[in-house]
């Protein structure tokens, strides 16, 4: 979709277009850098940093109302939520697949009216690693995608027997757990531990209990998990 006026604004690690009635807000994030944009009527926030929680992550009650898709925006993978309602519920978009692997990208607003304009902005997105060869045309066609189960719904499921977000249980309390290790330790840790050189440190004493583990979890649900432990 074109518009009669588009503009750019720059917010340092990034650069995106849209219609000129939009300027930048200013806004300061603990661990990341956040920020905001508004046409005065309406506001998408964003936030880049390591503890960025993904998009994805909807309560259970949202789920239902909204749709996914996947999609390349300017040579990085995006997941990319829109509501089913034009203007009713959540749009934003989730960049996770930086060369700094613990680093995320996740720009979103509520109840914003014109979904392919924001749509818009949100494929215009230009990082100093972006290709902008690689950035599709994204066709609301594009949104059947299932909505991954929230992080902490996932994390009940599989995980609470043994451990607890914040204390200690048969396992150890697990808050911020990326902080400490990579995801692609943990991923790996939980799908196929037999490819990870453990220490001795990191080994459990003998009779002690073990943590199982789940090959049939994928990575995003992983992520997802991870985005509740943050």
């Amino acid at each position: 979709m074109q518009y009669p006026k588009f503009h750019v604004l720059d917010f340092g690690p990034f650069k995106l277009k849209t219609p000129t009635d939009w300027i930048i807000i200013d806004q300061n994030g603990i661990d990341s850098y956040a920020g905001a944009l508004t046409d005065k009527r309406d506001t998408l926030s964003f936030d880049l940093g390591w503890f960025s929680r993904s998009i994805c992550n909807l309560d259970e009650e949202d789920i239902p109302n909204h749709k996914l898709a996947k999609d390349t925006v300017n040579g990085l993978i995006a997941y990319i939520i829109i509501p089913k309602q034009d203007g009713k519920g959540e749009i934003g978009m989730s960049i996770e697949n930086f060369k700094d692997q613990q680093q995320k990208f996740v720009i979103s607003g509520h109840n914003i009216p014109g979904t392919a304009m924001i749509l818009d902005i949100f494929k215009s997105i230009l990082f100093a690693e972006s290709d902008s060869a690689m950035n599709p045309p994204l066709t609301f066609e594009k949104f059947n995608k299932t909505i991954f189960a929230s992080g902490k719904k996932i994390f009940n499921d599989n995980c609470a027997a043994c451990h607890n977000k914040r204390w200690d249980l048969t396992g150890p309390a697990l808050v911020n757990i990326s902080s400490r290790r990579s995801v692609e330790w943990i991923v790996t840790f939980l799908t196929n531990r037999k490819d990870l050189k453990l220490g001795s440190k990191n080994k459990h004493k003998r009779n002690s209990p073990q943590c199982v583990e789940f090959p049939n979890l994928t990575r995003e649900a992983i992520e997802r998990i991870l985005d509740y432990l943050n």
